[in-house]
């Protein structure tokens, strides 16, 4: 029986797409079965640079003050006897700070205490009492620093130098308002300390 003319011709044809789609089907699978390629990474960013230092900002030097009485002058001069550099800090804080470093130093004749701060027209005022050392006017420290036309006087520019910093760079109180045994200074007889004691009258 004679074969017919083109069959193996058309069977080989029909495996050869067979196999041509089942290594299709192989290649599509595999493409789904791989993970996705990761995007390319980007070159790390160059840190921020940092901001210049503020002078402004950085704490200044603190003096403290004695009053100084010359062989050849009458009239007391302020001297600094230390300087202290206060901790970044708040106005306030600052000055509360500073507050406890005069009365360990004891700079003065007597103690202070920060009772508040207060605005006012003339600006920030720090209310500061000056703490008695004895219950009798005659033992305490501070109502004997007051006497006497020198002693008052030099009393007086201690408290003015110290608690104001007419010189310091840094944020201060505009003003000062003081109290004695928890009443207002009053006028004394050789000075007067009352009031609101401006910093740059």
């Amino acid at each position: 029986m004679a074969e017919r003319p083109g069959a193996g011709g058309r069977r080989v044809t029909i495996w050869t797409a067979v196999l041509l789609l089942l290594l299709a089907a192989a290649g599509i699978a595999t493409f789904l079965l791989l993970p996705p390629e990761a995007p390319p990474e980007a070159p790390p960013e160059a840190p921020p640079e940092a901001p210049p230092a503020d002078p402004a900002t950085a704490p200044s030097p603190l003096p403290l003050y004695r009053a100084v009485l010359d062989d050849d002058a009458a009239v007391p001069r302020p001297v600094i006897v230390d300087v202290v550099v206060p901790e970044p800090a708040t106005m306030t804080r600052t000055f509360g700070w500073f507050v406890g470093v005069l009365n360990e130093q004891s700079v003065l004749p007597g103690a202070l205490r920060l009772a508040r701060f207060e605005q006012s027209e003339e600006g920030l005022i720090a209310v500061v009492e000056l703490v008695p050392s004895a219950d009798s006017p005659a033992s305490d420290r501070w109502y004997q620093a007051f006497q006497g036309s020198t002693g008052a006087y030099a009393t007086e520019l201690a408290i003015r130098w110290n608690l104001l910093q007419p010189h310091y760079a840094g944020a201060w109180p505009d003003g000062l308002r003081l109290l004695y045994r928890g009443e207002p200074m009053h006028e004394l007889d050789h000075i007067d300390l009352s009031g609101i004691i401006l910093r740059a009258p």
